[in-house]
C-alpha cells in the first residue's frame, strides 16, 4: 500500500487477516487486509480521529485496541498540523526545509498541553477515552495494559504512567 499520510503504529487485526495502520497525518486508522477475501485491499477503520494516532496495540482482552495520540485535537486550540492538512505539498516542504530538531520544538510550542487516548472496538468506534488536561503524560506514543494496569508512555517524558484499572 502506498500514499499513506505517515504511517506510523501498526497491530494485527483480532481476524488475523488485516493490520490496523496508524496513518498519522491524516487523523485514522487504516485496515489493510493481507489475506481472506478483501485480499490486497484497505479501508478507512476509525476516521476524524480526536488527535493525531502514534500507535496501535491491542488490549488483553483482545478484542479492542488502544490508540495514542501524540498530538490531540482539543477544542479551542489552534492546530498548526490541521491547519496545513488540506495541504500536504507545504507540510511536506516544511518538513524537508526545517531540521527536524527545529521542526519538533515547533510542533511542541503550539501542541495543546494535553494527553489523550483512546479505547476502540473491533469495528474502529471509540468506546472509552482518557484525558489527561493538565499535560502531566501528553504526546503520548503507547498504550498498553497488563493484569492490574494499563501503562502509558510518551516520547515526551522520562516517565511511564500506571493507571490502576481498579480506579477506573
Amino acid at each position: 500500500m502506498s500514499g499513506a499520510a505517515f504511517a506510523n503504529g501498526i497491530q494485527i487485526h483480532s481476524d488475523k487477516q488485516s493490520v490496523l495502520i496508524c496513518e498519522t497525518g491524516a487523523a485514522r486508522i487504516i485496515r489493510y487486509f493481507f489475506d481472506g477475501p478483501k485480499k490486497g485491499t484497505h479501508e478507512y477503520f476509525a476516521t476524524n480521529l480526536p488527535g493525531l494516532p502514534d500507535n496501535i496495540r491491542a488490549t488483553s482482552k483482545g478484542t479492542t485496541y488502544y490508540i495514542a495520540f501524540a498530538i490531540p485535537r482539543v477544542p479551542n486550540h489552534w492546530s498548526f498540523l490541521d491547519s496545513l492538512a488540506p495541504y500536504p505539498f507545504i507540510r511536506k516542504l516544511i518538513l524537508q526545509i526545517i531540521p527536524e530538531s527545529l521542526g519538533f520544538t515547533f510542533y511542541r510550542a503550539t501542541m495543546a498541553n494535553y494527553g489523550l487516548f483512546v479505547e476502540i472496538d473491533t469495528n474502529g468506534k471509540i468506546i472509552k477515552s482518557w484525558h489527561d488536561p493538565t499535560g502531566f503524560t501528553k504526546m503520548i506514543s503507547q498504550v498498553i495494559d497488563a493484569d492490574d494496569a494499563i501503562y502509558v508512555g510518551s516520547y515526551a517524558h522520562e516517565h511511564l504512567a500506571k493507571i490502576y484499572k481498579n480506579h477506573l
